[in-house]
């Protein structure tokens, strides 16, 4: 008998299978540590990767209020930098609030804003990054707006897109989900 010998012993032939198998077992719970393939994501295959929320907000005619915006990343990455614009924007109606500013909250800074109000049409656009690395969760952003409209009237806060959003190493996170806010004046 070649295999297993009386006394237990690995004989001949099958050391070298069972090594092999050991080998293989080893190998397969190494490969996903590495970034061979590139960098390994835990999101839903085929789904967001990411998800942005604005929130969304009551507040009284002539009134301030702040709106934040949060950012959850799906995939283990940290969200570190995002942009909207130029190609994206945040809309809203201008009739109703009026947008005074885009600031960083939860270790983001905007770098750059622009807010424009043209023929009953509102855009925001900003650059923001992290000064400390990122965010898989948390808030980023804080909309300071100012209800301009009459008591019932509404407005989208509607993020058409991003132009981007990046991780902690610059890589890109998509696809992002986008769930809008709103602004009603009681």
């Amino acid at each position: 008998m070649e295999g297993i010998s009386p006394k237990g012993n690995i004989g001949a032939k099958a050391g070298p299978v069972i090594l092999l198998l050991l080998l293989l077992l080893v190998l397969a719970g190494a490969l996903p540590a590495c970034e061979l393939f590139g960098p390994i994501r835990g999101g839903p295959p085929g789904g967001a990767e990411a998800r942005i929320t604005i929130g969304s907000v009551e507040v009284p005619s002539g009134r301030s209020a702040k709106v934040r915006v949060t950012i959850e990343v799906l995939t283990g990455a940290k969200a570190a930098e995002i942009q909207v614009g130029p190609s994206q924007a945040l809309l809203f109606d201008p009739g109703v609030i009026r947008i005074k500013a885009i600031t960083g909250v939860g270790g983001f800074t905007v770098l750059a804003s622009e807010i424009k109000e043209d023929e009953g049409k509102g855009e925001a656009r900003f650059a923001a990054v992290s000064i400390y690395g990122g965010v898989a969760q948390g808030e980023v952003l804080e909309i300071e707006l100012e209800a301009v409209g009459s008591a019932g009237e509404e407005s989208a806060l509607e993020l058409t897109g991003v132009d981007f959003l990046r991780d902690e190493t610059g890589g890109e996170i998509k696809p992002v989900e986008i769930t809008n806010g709103r602004v009603e004046i009681k």
